[in-house]
């Protein structure tokens, strides 16, 4: 069983300033990042460059979406995971509602700074590609264009996912401090259940990208761990071949839920807040808690490293998708009409392989400079 130590760390940057924290902390920063470069480095069809609402899903085999769907659910946890984990550090911080407008004040240098360093130069890395192929005109012809990538690029890509925690964080403290922290939490339970829903009968955007209300729910839920750790505990005591008996069996539930919202021409069937997905990501949580495998990867530092993968994994898969446009003999790195679902998920894995390898490297390199502030770490 696990010892459960103190924590005074932050949230999704790593600055080092107290060596003390939980152990399984990290084990689920690694594992949850681990699950999101793999989701980003999916093959899947490209685009033309003037296709900027370009549904990659859309344009495969009906055989290969049924296979992108069972390859996808393995690893689709990491965003409950990291927004549970970011609420039961906020807990372990936050021991007052006066103090909530200086932690944010905090989160912003912190996290959004590096952020929105990271966002802006895939911005303008994507508008400089869209020159080059002779995309953009004119500065004022253009600016439509211009505001649609901007919009396209927030919430298409990986970068959704800071912007739409701190807006989350914002409104959980807000309504933490005048509200109070258990009506804010059953709001926002209401507020996951309506999304699961939704992906269904889309009364508004279905898409978990804009789902700000429903993942403040799992930062109460962190919260509310923190200061019931002694479940902690408990946890660590289950049986953990039970445990994985459940994992197999609602990994198969949500990997069916996503197959059948497919099935029913949803705009998006992989969603995060599909209500299996949810149980899927709780129970996986459950998991990491129970088996910490961390101390058998000395070569990663999760807490200096996440958040810096995270920034800027993206361009890796941009750069390796690009590529296999440019060069033939890199082709079998992209996606093919021709694949069945064995070679979509070998070419996937592959790719993840040369994208996280190479996204880890690059945040080790930058650690050892004075810039490893772009990567959310201010200690030497």
């Amino acid at each position: 069983m696990q010892k459960v130590e103190n924590i005074t760390t932050h949230t999704l940057s790593n600055p080092s300033v107290s060596k003390s924290h939980y152990p399984f902390v990290d084990w689920i920063r690694f594992v949850a990042m681990f699950s999101i470069v793999y989701e980003h480095s999916l093959v899947a069809p490209e685009g033309k460059p003037d296709m900027v609402h370009f549904n990659s899903f859309t344009a495969m085999t009906q055989l290969q979406q049924e296979a992108f769907l069972w390859i996808s659910q393995p690893l689709k946890f990491g965003t409950i995971c990291f927004f549970t984990i970011s609420g039961f550090l906020l807990g372990k911080q936050l021991k007052s509602t006066q103090q909530a407008f200086a932690y944010y004040k905090k989160r912003l240098a912190v996290v959004g700074i590096p952020f929105l360093i990271a966002f802006l130069l895939f911005y303008f890395k994507s508008i400089g590609y869209g020159i080059i192929v002779g995309r953009f005109g004119s500065f004022i012809e253009s600016l439509p264009k211009l505001v649609d990538q901007f919009w396209q690029l927030l919430f298409t890509t990986s970068y959704w996912f800071i912007f739409v925690f701190l807006l989350s964080l914002a409104l959980m403290l807000s309504g933490w401090r005048y509200l109070g922290l258990r009506t804010i939490t059953i709001l926002s339970f209401f507020a996951t259940l309506f999304y699961a829903v939704n992906v269904y009968t889309n009364w508004i955007e279905p898409r978990h990208t804009f789902a700000f209300p429903a993942f403040i729910f799992y930062i109460c839920l962190g919260v509310w761990l923190s200061r019931h750790d002694h479940y902690i505990k408990w946890v660590q005591s289950f049986s953990i071949g039970w445990l994985g008996l459940f994992l197999a069996v609602i990994f198969l539930v949500a990997a069916i839920e996503s197959v059948l919202l497919w099935q029913l021409n949803s705009i998006d069937p992989r969603n995060t807040l599909r209500i299996s997905n949810q149980v899927f990501s709780l129970v996986v949580f459950l998991c990491l808690l129970r088996a910490n495998f961390l101390h058998k990867l000395p070569f990663v530092n999760p807490r200096a490293e996440s958040f810096g993968i995270y920034l800027y994994h993206t361009f890796f898969v941009s750069f390796i998708t690009k590529s296999v446009t440019l060069i033939p003999a890199l082709a079998f790195l992209g996606y093919q009409p021709q694949y069945t679902g064995w070679e979509m998920a070998g070419t996937s894995i592959l790719r993840f392989v040369l994208v996280y390898v190479s996204t880890l490297l690059f945040v080790k390199l930058v650690n050892q400079t004075r810039l490893r502030w772009i990567l959310g770490n201010h200690s030497g």
